[in-house]
């Protein structure tokens, strides 16, 4: 078959038979075409959407081959599209609430009670918390250090309510419970900051030496009120205003009976009452159990005080005075 034989088959009969056939393929394929570029926008939730869009669009477009060329169109834009609409999710995503960064806890409830022989302190530390924001000085730390049991998370609940009594937030959480965060992270820091903001108070129970290295790596603009056990602790933080509780004086330990049980009760039994603060350490958590104890109970202070006598006692014996015969 000669050469020209062969071009005149091309050209006058495959060619045409493989246009028609092509051509016939062509709205298919440009509808397929258009449904992957829709799923592979990477959100499902606009997929069928674009989907319908897009197959509404070339059904308008005249011709066939047309419609191959307007599909290739939108796999060209594809990576454009997903980039834009990786961008409007960002800036409609609603930033992290305190509660997802931070082990929230609620406060300690005071049931309107007042503080007993801590005015002082309370009115203190608030007045400085105040004058520190007023004046716009920096200062960052304000630390509430005493042994177990003094009033610590007392006295910072009491601080934390005349806070919010001008209308200010208060975030409390539990030292031991803040572990494990990603305070290394560049993106956790900034979250955090951007959810307390300048304003918020934040309220850190029982801190340990690896929270206050937390807080200084975290360095949050926020005012932070602190309670913790270790004066060592108290001691790091140099832009720091440190208060260190005291045991209650006998005065004051009385004081704080009468406000649990009734002043007529302690007056009534004055003795048991002060052998009660004396047995109790005049520590403030010491006597709120006890006053529970003997509420529940409803004994008088002479028996309560001859319970805490008791149980004093058998815990100062030893092992071997506990196994030993008397009478022997």
């Amino acid at each position: 078959m000669s050469g020209e034989a062969v071009a005149f088959i091309l050209t006058a009969i495959l060619l045409p038979l493989v246009l028609t056939e092509l051509g016939d393929w062509c709205p298919w394929l440009a509808n397929r075409l258009a449904r992957w570029t829709a799923r592979s926008l990477g959100d499902a939730s606009l997929a069928d959407r674009y989907a319908e869009e897009w197959s509404a669009e070339l059904a308008e477009v005249p011709g066939k081959l047309s419609k191959l060329i307007a599909a290739l169109g939108y796999v060209v834009y594809l990576p454009r599209m997903r980039w834009s609409l990786r961008q409007r999710q960002r800036n409609n995503r609603q930033p992290p609430q305190v509660a997802e960064l931070l082990p929230t806890t609620r406060p300690v409830s005071q049931r309107s009670r007042r503080i007993v022989g801590r005015s002082a302190e309370l009115e203190s530390l608030y007045s400085q918390l105040v004058s520190d924001e007023q004046s716009g000085r920096q200062r960052r730390f304000y630390v509430i250090a005493g042994s177990p049991g003094v009033g610590k998370t007392v006295l910072a609940t009491a601080v934390a309510g005349l806070f919010k009594q001008t209308h200010r937030s208060v975030v409390h959480t539990w030292a031991p419970d803040w572990r494990d965060q990603p305070v290394d992270s560049d993106r956790y820091r900034d979250q955090l900051a951007t959810a307390l903001g300048r304003k918020t108070l934040l309220v850190i129970d029982d801190a340990e030496a690896e929270t206050m290295r937390m807080l200084e790596r975290l360095d949050l603009q926020c005012p932070i009120l602190i309670t913790t056990r270790r004066r060592s602790i108290a001691e790091l933080p140099n832009n720091s205003h440190v208060t260190v509780l005291r045991l209650l004086s006998d005065r004051e330990a009385l004081e704080l009976l009468g406000d649990r049980l009734g002043d007529e009760a302690v007056r009534a039994e004055l003795d048991a009452a002060l052998r009660i603060c004396q047995l109790a350490g005049n520590l403030p958590l010491a006597l709120e159990l006890v006053a529970a104890q003997c509420r529940h109970a409803g004994s008088t202070l002479a028996e309560t005080a001859d319970r805490l006598q008791d149980t004093a006692s058998r815990l100062d014996r030893s092992p071997e005075d506990q196994g030993r015969n008397p009478t022997g």
